[in-house]
């Protein structure tokens, strides 16, 4: 119990981290439809930590943790060098939650959507650069992502964290 509890405490955590960032980077976006697109997985990234929040404390009102001193420590690089950085880093983990959650659906024998792959669809055209967010994009993403997929995404999130621990200790062994 006490194991599971912590996992979504962490996967929690992930997601108020992304909240945190992706608004961030709205507040910083010249181009209105991208920033848009930023508001929008921001709040799509609410929606997951307040689920998370509703798993910890069924039927009580809670309040979400603040940003992690990781997050801040992106926004204080992403105001000095630019947000590109940071924009790289949500992308990477927006990779490996969604490697983990297909290889999830993949062990369980659960049909995979496309719907896993959203975020990252959405960022690699940011990335890009495209001239614009493509409207089948746009659309894709806004009717996507709206619940938490339990075992799935609590294994995607873990992934993803384990990931970035051990990019994390390759740059700083380097």
């Amino acid at each position: 119990f006490y194991t599971m509890k912590n996992s979504i405490n962490k996967n929690l955590q992930t997601e108020v981290d992304a909240c945190f960032l992706y608004n961030k980077l709205a507040a910083v976006e010249a181009d209105p439809t991208v920033a848009n697109v930023f508001r929008q997985m921001s709040e799509i990234e609410y929606g997951h930590a307040t689920a998370f929040l509703k798993k910890i404390s069924p039927g009580k009102i809670g309040i979400l943790p603040a940003p992690s001193l990781r997050a801040k420590t992106l926004n204080s690089i992403g105001k000095i060098f630019g947000y590109d950085y940071v924009l790289g880093v949500l992308m990477d983990t927006e990779k490996s939650i969604s490697n983990a959650v297909i290889s999830a659906k993949n062990k369980n024998k659960l049909p995979i959507t496309g719907r896993e792959t959203s975020h990252v669809t959405i960022l690699r055209s940011i990335l890009e650069k495209e001239a614009k967010v493509t409207g089948n994009n746009l659309a894709k993403f806004e009717s996507r992502h709206r619940s938490v997929g339990g075992n799935a995404l609590r294994a995607a999130v873990l992934g993803g964290n384990d990931g970035l621990v051990s990019n994390f200790s390759l740059v700083m062994g380097i």
